[in-house]
């Protein structure tokens, strides 16, 4: 079985991390698509688009949201904790 993808998809540049108390948070990657829209090291990732993100939210129901072709945009809403 083969799974072929036609044309150029991406993300916005993060890594993820989950806190003890299961919050999702995230680490932008260079100068990537987040960094370059001001994300910083450690904000809690809230929402994307329409999804809420959760504890129970499965990370890849998450990494889905944010992937889609090249120049495409995702809202994100994020908390800050550590200003």
């Amino acid at each position: 079985e083969s799974n072929s993808q036609h044309g150029s998809f991406g993300g916005i540049g993060v890594e993820y991390s989950y806190t003890q108390e299961r919050e999702l948070i995230i680490f932008p990657i260079g100068n990537g698509p987040a960094a370059r829209a001001g994300v910083q090291n450690g904000d809690q990732l809230l929402q994307i688009d329409d999804l809420m993100v959760s504890a129970d939210t499965h990370l890849d129901e998450v990494k889905a949201a944010v992937r889609g072709p090249v120049g495409n945009h995702v809202k994100l809403k994020l908390s800050r904790t550590n200003v």
